[in-house]
């Protein structure tokens, strides 16, 4: 589990180079807690279980940019 302060979705778009947010997921609760965190975030932000997934999504996104 993690834990941020919300705030940071919104100043997330002060930070340039801050392009998206790949969130990796051990449990269904921390699963819940990004999807909802999600609705704060104005850019590309997606949540995996598995690590491998969040790494290839974040990379192609990066490679759009």
């Amino acid at each position: 589990d993690y834990t941020v302060d919300p705030t940071c979705y919104i100043k997330g778009s002060e930070y340039k180079n801050l392009v998206a947010m790949a969130i990796w997921c051990h449990s269904e609760s921390s699963y819940n807690t990004a999807k909802f965190e999600k609705n704060f975030y104005s850019r590309p932000f997606d949540i995996f279980y598995n690590l491998e997934d969040a790494k290839d999504w974040i990379f192609e996104i990066l490679n759009q940019n």
